[in-house]
């Protein structure tokens, strides 16, 4: 084993030519064997430069730099290499590169305007990015994450906190981790946004990825909103963006059938709840709100079908209620709320039809059941206090209610 340290005071005795004003590190360690260590240190210097190359197994590198647009990059070639960068200050950059099994990567940036870059090749390998601040706002730190192996794992954080732990602002920060190949998994946890003030509280975000070329989309700017996404399928695509100065909106996603799309937007909506699972394969779900305290459950266990539900497009839309549950295959359901408390239950056991439910009023309930095939709903009430109730077991009906009004009940049976 061979180990070098090296301090910003020494980098001039190593470096010819360095000017004074310069603090560059360079360490090649590519023919050295195995079980490497390289130990850099740069403080009170701006433009600091870092460089580690290690060829071997068991390699460790350890860079910290405290000050201003320093930049610092790793490369590993080799299994079980450990990588531990720590970044104080603002306008720095990371770039860290390994390839091989079982390999470790951590970043810590504190300040504004810093990049990390994480890339590792191979199986059973695990990154870490933390992007913080003690004292100000943490401001336009961009992390990219790529992935290519099976087993592998990934957490990025982007977060501040002043003095007594109360947390800072959090503004403008970019996440992208891109995971292919078997087994993997993905964190993603965002503090605040450009859209709320200093003092706000984090967003959270996780994604599990443990099938194939699933891809997840993960955009959020409100404040303590919670995303988790699970998929344990093949080729599914799910994208959540909550965006605005909403608060407290829950979202769960689980996918575990092969090439379902699911997408979520919350645009300054509040406490709304969205939960979606896609057992079947080939499904799609759509979910837009612009409104409060709203919930929507949807459950896809057949193949090919489609859900669209939007809360508040038209006009706001409070204590909203829908369920809709997707056992047969190709059936469609499409639910529109405006106002508020109001209420839909849709199932469709069939195969190929067709559920369509317009809601503009308060206390509105809809409920419709199609065990037929090729069936045909729609309802839209306008007013207050209505239900209407739709009941199609046989195949190929057609229904249309409308209800202009206050208290009107309707119940209909094919």
């Amino acid at each position: 084993m061979r180990k070098l340290f090296v301090t910003g005071a020494s980098i001039l005795a190593l470096v010819a030519g360095a000017a004074a004003a310069q603090n560059t590190s360079t360490i090649d360690q590519r023919f050295d064997g195995d079980a490497n260590v390289a130990t850099v240190s740069q403080s009170g210097a701006s433009a600091a430069v870092s460089s580690v190359d290690q060829g071997g197994s068991g390699n460790e590198a350890t860079v910290a730099q405290q000050g201003v647009a320093n930049a610092s990059g790793v490369t590993q070639t080799g299994t079980g290499g450990t990588v531990a960068v720590t970044q104080g200050g603002s306008g720095n950059e990371t770039l860290v590169a390994q390839s091989g099994a079982g390999s470790t990567a951590a970043v810590v940036q504190g300040g504004r305007d810093n990049v990390a870059d994480l890339r590792q090749a191979g199986n059973d390998n695990d990154s870490t990015v933390t992007q913080t601040d003690l004292m100000n706002q943490v401001e336009r730190n961009r992390a990219d994450v790529v992935q290519s192996g099976d087993g592998n794992s990934s957490a990025v954080n982007h977060g501040g906190t002043r003095g007594g732990g109360v947390r800072s602002g959090s503004f403008d920060n970019d996440v992208s981790v891109v995971q292919s190949g078997s087994g993997n998994l993905s964190m993603v946890g965002q503090r605040s946004s450009a859209y709320v003030d200093l003092d706000s509280r984090g967003n959270t975000a996780d994604v599990e990825q443990s099938g194939d070329r699933n891809t997840s989309d993960l955009e959020q700017n409100g404040v303590n909103d919670t995303a988790t996404i699970g998929q344990s399928g093949d080729d599914n695509v799910s994208t959540v963006s909550l965006n605005g100065n909403g608060a407290s909106n829950s979202v769960d996603v689980d996918q575990r059938g092969d090439g379902n799309i699911s997408y979520v937007s919350n645009f300054f909506g509040e406490a709304n709840s969205v939960s979606v699972e896609q057992i079947g394969d080939a499904n799609r779900f759509s979910f837009f709100s612009a409104s409060a305290s709203n919930r929507t459950t949807a459950v896809q266990s057949g193949s090919r079908n489609s859900a669209e539900v939007v809360h508040g497009y038209w006009y706001s839309s409070e204590g909203g209620d829908v369920r809709i549950v997707q056992s047969g295959d190709r059936n469609v359901a499409s639910v529109n709320q405006d106002y508020g408390t109001a209420l839909v239950d849709v199932v469709q056991g069939g195969d190929d039809n067709r559920a369509s439910v317009d809601q503009y009023g308060w206390r509105n309930t809809s409920l419709v059941s199609q065990s037929g095939d090729g069936n045909v709903s729609t309802i839209i009430q306008y007013g207050n206090v209505n239900a209407a109730t739709v009941s199609q077991a046989g195949n190929a009906n057609v229904s249309t209610i409308n209800q202009l009004g206050t208290n009107g009940t309707v119940s209909l049976t094919q």
